[in-house]
């Protein structure tokens, strides 16, 4: 259950890793990107796309797309149009107009994304986005080649194939300068073997083996789980331990790493007072619904 990079090696290549964070992204992110970042991508969905379609309340109904050239299918009673026009001059006027105050002072902010509001987060990952795309244009197909990238707001993974087929050494000293983001945007390490919640390691033979990131693997150090015995539903405790282990069991890269991680988590629940009885129980649910044997080897031993 190895997964293999999707990277053409030859012999004598074997993977790398970098890791790192966008230091600063909220407060440094530069409003010239964003203003500029925001006007492409909405430019870009126009050519598709006239506006969207807002539920009016509650959260079960999703939004939804207004395709240029065909007739509303959204009824105007549950749902709001707005036009993409107006998508992009709500974000202007929230990126101009972020106004505090401060010990009786009333402040006007100038610098990185509007504090506090809601559309903060989109801009983000939106500029991040955009100044990828223009970054990853000036890189030559050969180059696109030897790495694959990822990022999670201001998390970076980044993985390539360190060969005498290419300058690997220059390419990281490069991107590490920070050249894909804009000033004053910078990067700075993010540590070794973890990307937000998973561990992760390269063998020798360049397979990636994953795991679910958990500080309590050797013994109990954080309270994350309410004890068996509190106030609460049965079924409500059971579910949280189902949900808790189906995420190892998703987070795991092959069945040696299912069988350990999981092990640590269902020590982790028997700290909290769960009964044996549960854990089994547990465990073999969780067999039946994936089909993979290890969880019957697990309840044998919770």
């Amino acid at each position: 259950m190895h997964e293999s990079l999707s990277i053409k090696l030859q012999e004598g290549d074997t993977i790398e890793c970098v890791i790192k964070d966008i230091k600063g992204c909220y407060p440094n992110m530069p409003k010239p990107a964003i203003e500029q970042a925001m006007q492409e991508i909405m430019h870009s969905f126009q050519q598709n796309y006239s506006g969207v379609f807002v539920p009016r309340r509650g959260r079960q109904q999703p939004c939804g797309w207004k395709i240029k050239g065909q007739r509303q299918a959204k009824s105007n009673w549950k749902y709001i149009y707005m036009p993409l026009q107006d998508l992009l001059e709500i974000a202007m006027f929230s990126l101009e107009h972020t106004i505090i105050k401060r010990k009786g002072t009333i402040l006007k902010q100038v610098l990185g994304i509007p504090m506090g509001d809601p559309l903060s987060p989109a801009m983000t990952i939106g500029t991040c986005c955009w100044m990828e795309q223009r970054w990853m244009t000036q890189q030559h197909p050969s180059i696109k080649e030897m790495f694959r990238a990822k990022r999670y707001v201001d998390d970076i993974l980044l993985m390539y194939v360190k060969s005498v087929r290419w300058q690997d050494d220059e390419f990281i000293k490069r991107f590490e300068a920070s050249e894909c983001y804009w000033p004053p945007l910078e990067l700075e390490d993010g540590g070794k073997g973890t990307f937000l919640e998973t561990r992760f390691k390269i063998e020798k033979n360049n397979f990636l083996r994953m795991w679910l990131k958990n500080d309590n693997e050797a013994e109990t150090k954080i309270w994350r789980y309410q004890n068996f015995a509190s106030y609460g539903k049965y079924q409500q405790k059971k579910a949280i331990m189902q949900a808790a282990l189906r995420k190892v069991y998703q987070m795991a890269s092959d069945d040696g790493m299912l069988y350990k991680t999981a092990k640590d988590k269902l020590r982790e629940f028997a700290s909290a007072g769960y009964p044996q009885g549960v854990r089994r129980y547990v465990c073999v649910s969780l067999g039946h619904a994936t089909g993979n044997e290890t969880w019957f080897v697990l309840s044998k031993m919770a």
